[in-house]
């Protein structure tokens, strides 16, 4: 499974999500930590990400801003299929 998470239209970073284990992996919540450029997520900026052509919410936890007030380092969470 493919995932790219948004800001408006700008794509700001694309990850896999992979099942690394025997068994079949129901749907859920991932979550993980992702750092920003500076200025690439400015404040109060929503995201969104498309996983399998779909676009889903993502909430974000903000863990550190930059000067400006864009967003250095946040905690991501999306449901998965």
């Amino acid at each position: 499974m493919v995932a790219t998470v948004s800001a408006g239209p700008n794509t700001i970073v694309g990850f896999n999500i992979q099942n690394a284990g025997a068994a079949t992996l129901d749907s859920g919540i991932a979550t993980l930590a992702q750092t920003f450029k500076q200025g690439d997520l400015p404040s109060n900026q929503p995201l969104t990400a498309v996983i399998n052509g779909q676009t889903v919410a993502v909430q974000m936890d903000v863990k550190t801003r930059y000067e400006d007030g864009s967003v250095k380092m946040a905690v991501l969470s999306v449901e998965r299929p």
